[in-house]
C-alpha cells in the first residue's frame, strides 16, 4: 500500500473530531478532580480550599465559579494575569 493509501485508510478509521474532543475533556476534568482530591487530603484540618480562578471569557469563568463554589471551593476571580498576580500575592 503506498504511502498516500495508508494515510488516507488511517485517516477514514480515525474517529472524528467531535468524539475526540470531549473524550480529551473528560480526561481533563477527571485529573483536575483527582489532583484537587489529593490537595484536600493533604490538609490537617478540615476547611474550604481556596482557587485563583484566572479566565479572559466571562461566561467561562462564570461557570467554572460555579462548578467549583458548587463542589465547596472558595474562589477567587481575575479577568487578566496582572490582577491574577495580585491576589495571588
Amino acid at each position: 500500500m503506498t504511502s498516500e493509501r495508508a494515510a488516507v485508510a488511517s485517516a477514514a478509521t480515525a474517529p472524528p473530531a467531535s468524539q475526540i474532543l470531549p473524550h480529551r475533556a473528560k480526561c481533563a476534568a477527571a485529573a483536575l478532580h483527582s489532583g484537587l482530591r489529593k490537595i484536600i487530603a493533604m490538609t490537617d484540618e478540615p476547611r474550604q480550599p481556596n482557587v485563583l480562578l484566572i479566565e479572559d471569557h466571562r461566561d467561562i469563568a462564570g461557570a467554572i465559579v460555579d462548578f467549583l463554589e458548587h463542589r465547596g471551593f472558595a474562589v477567587d476571580y481575575a479577568a487578566d494575569g496582572v490582577t491574577g498576580l495580585h491576589l495571588a500575592v
